[in-house]
């Protein structure tokens, strides 16, 4: 059947789960097209084929989104609670008064709260929907995602998703000048740390510089923010790494007598003559150091033998209710102190590096 409504008709002809261009000498012709995903396939063919109908398109999808989102206005039904007539006259009346709400009333009267605001809904929604996406490392075709349309549409029935070019032009910029802006008034300390970790591809094809800001807020509780995440173009030199860890102070405006110290991951002579040129001292991170003796003493014994036993051990035990209620006693009876030990992970300073796996 045909699929109607949609912004591709007046350049294909779709029907049957095939499109066929409509456009002059064109025998372009393509199957099994869904209308539960995005036709990149069309929009390909007419970008490159068609420049003139493209850029109609184009022209068309941009006066889509300057166009305001009107909502129906529902109608409220107000239901009146009765009131049991062995109450006095006085409760029967306070009670007649109320207007009794089901919740699918009290979430639209929620709905035409949030309308009223200046900034409008779509606005607080549309950066929700770029949160999520940044806070998970989602990519930005998550938005076409099926899935998301249709929880939106569960949730939110009014509500129109902005396509894709909308949020990457528009509420990312916007998302990131809000965040930038709170991330420049935290930092307003009288004093704090600074630490650089260079984090590199498996391919070693490509280096990235991440800084980060550590100090301690009014309430005495230690904080740190990421300030920059700077590809190294070329290689790693003196004169690179210090031109960009002086961008990153002055966008900031991080002042030199603030800077206590700057931590560096690795013991790396550029990293340190960069640091050194800008006029701050800097020391190799001892938690850093120290694990990565132990991953070396680790390579070096050859414990993974030892360990598989240890993990075959534990394994048993789990499995077996008998084994484990017996165990805790013969731990007392060694003097074997019940501590649980999490998982062995490498150190950083951050989780940029999720960014980018």
């Amino acid at each position: 059947m045909r699929n109607r409504n949609s912004k591709y008709d007046a350049y294909f002809h779709i029907f049957d789960g095939t499109a066929k261009c409509l456009g002059k000498d064109c025998n372009y012709f393509y199957k099994s097209i869904s209308s539960s995903f995005p036709r990149t396939c069309l929009r390909a063919h007419l970008e490159r084929y068609h420049k003139e109908s493209f850029q109609k398109l184009r022209a068309d999808e941009d006066q889509q989104q300057e166009k305001p989102v009107v909502r129906p206005v529902r109608k409220r039904v107000k239901k009146e609670k009765k009131s049991s007539s062995n109450f006095d006259s006085t409760t029967e009346n306070v009670n007649n008064d109320r207007n009794w709400c089901s919740p699918n009333d009290e979430l639209l009267l929620m709905t035409e709260k949030v309308e009223e605001d200046e900034d409008g809904y779509n606005s607080k929604l549309d950066e929700a929907i770029m949160s999520l996406i940044c806070t998970a490392s989602l990519p930005l075709s998550f938005i076409e995602e099926p899935g998301l349309k249709n929880l939106l549409n569960i949730l939110v029935p009014d509500y129109k998703l902005r396509p894709q070019r909308f949020f990457s032009s528009f509420v990312l910029n916007k998302l990131y000048t809000k965040i930038r802006q709170k991330v420049n008034d935290d930092i307003r300390t009288e004093f704090l740390s600074l630490t650089v970790n260079s984090l590199k591809s498996n391919d070693d094809s490509y280096t990235l510089l991440v800084f980060t800001a550590h100090y301690i807020s009014a309430s005495m509780t230690p904080c740190s923010r990421v300030l920059a995440v700077e590809p190294v173009k070329g290689e790693q030199t003196c004169e690179n790494v210090s031109a960009l860890l002086s961008n990153v102070l002055n966008e900031y405006r991080v002042d030199a007598f603030k800077v206590h110290l700057i931590l560096r991951e690795e013991n790396d002579d550029d990293l340190k003559k960069a640091i050194r040129s800008t006029g701050f001292d800097s020391m190799q991170c001892l938690t850093i150091k120290l694990d990565l003796c132990i991953w070396e003493a680790l390579n070096i014994f050859s414990v993974n033998e030892l360990l598989e036993k240890v993990k075959k051990a534990i394994r048993k035990i789990r499995k077996s209710r008998a084994l484990s209620d017996n165990f805790p006693p013969l731990c007392d009876d060694n003097s074997i102190p019940s501590i649980y030990l999490k998982k062995g992970t490498k150190i950083r300073w951050n989780n940029a590096l999720l960014i980018f796996e």
